[in-house]
């Protein structure tokens, strides 16, 4: 996510299913965080490599729930990020896992949930191989930064709308537009998740023209991934991006396609790229890296 419109998280239901989900009682009056939350957990896991996801949300009277914030932790990273070191399976380790600092008021009636899981594609690749984690409750906690009320919150100046410098004089020559569709093969259980859109670069503005130089300037994206529940080396993530500049007769465009998929071992890369003036190519570069996992 960048933060445009759009790109705020979801009802979390769908990821809620497949992870373990810890609720609260509704809350009986305003509940508010600032910071960091942490989860210590006790746990184990059955193979040498494994993550574990952390979400805190609010969850609604409805059954919906909204991310709050959420954490990660690459468990071989465990005591190290510089020294990463595979996991002993069926050992009991007791971890601390940071989630993103935030500020945040739960309201009456709502309930907190921590949900646990051992992925959250696409925002992290998966591990090599399925995971089993078990954690022990007994054990195990979540540390809330509280922020108590204060006789001087009634004189607290609200936040004021973000600065930034004006954009330049513009004429939008069609909409913005993005969308997000998620497809499902009953067949084989592979799940497509693609982002779509077009823009102009500007804002929320769509493709258009820039008064001042006379130029018109256009920008799509496509982000697709792919995975499958019972195949974590089935993962793939493709994007393809093309801007366009175009004055009269004469027009530019700059495209570049890459993608990612995985062996159990290493990372595999692959990129093209293609700059064409008008109908001709100037200049095409294609290339593949392999790219060793270390322990993620």
């Amino acid at each position: 996510s960048d933060g445009g419109e759009g790109e705020a998280p979801g009802d979390q239901r769908e990821d809620d299913a497949g992870s373990l989900t810890f609720d609260s009682e509704p809350l009986a009056e305003r509940l508010e965080i600032l910071g960091a939350p942490v989860v210590g957990l006790e746990l184990t896991v059955d193979r040498p490599a494994a993550f574990v996801v952390a979400r805190l949300s609010e969850v609604f009277p409805d059954g919906s729930s909204t991310r709050v914030t959420h954490g990660c932790l690459n468990l071989t990273h465990r005591s190290s990020h510089e020294y990463p070191e595979p996991l002993e399976p069926g050992r009991r380790y007791t971890v601390r896992l940071p989630l993103r600092d935030v500020a945040h008021a739960f309201a009456p009636g709502r309930r907190l949930r921590l949900g646990l899981s051992t992925t959250y594609w696409p925002i992290l690749w998966p591990s090599p191989e399925p995971v089993t984690l078990a954690a022990f409750t007994g054990a195990s906690h979540l540390e809330l930064p509280v922020r108590p009320p204060g006789t001087e919150d009634d004189r607290l100046r609200p936040f004021e709308d973000a600065e930034g410098a004006p954009f330049p004089a513009y004429t939008e020559l069609r909409p913005a537009r993005s969308y997000r569709t998620i497809d499902r093969d009953p067949a084989t259980g592979e799940v497509t998740y693609t982002i779509s859109s077009e823009d102009g670069g500007f804002g929320t503005a769509g493709p258009g023209r820039l008064h001042a130089i006379d130029l018109e300037v256009g920008h799509t994206m496509r982000r697709c991934y792919r995975s499958r529940p019972d195949d974590p080396l089935a993962a793939r993530s493709e994007v393809a991006d093309e801007i366009t500049l175009r004055r009269g007769e004469w027009s530019v465009s700059v495209a570049t396609e890459t993608s990612l998929t995985a062996t159990s071992t290493t990372f595999e890369l692959a990129g093209k790229f293609e700059a064409h003036e008008g109908d001709a190519l100037v200049m095409s570069r294609r290339w593949r890296r392999r790219i060793p996992r270390h322990g993620v």
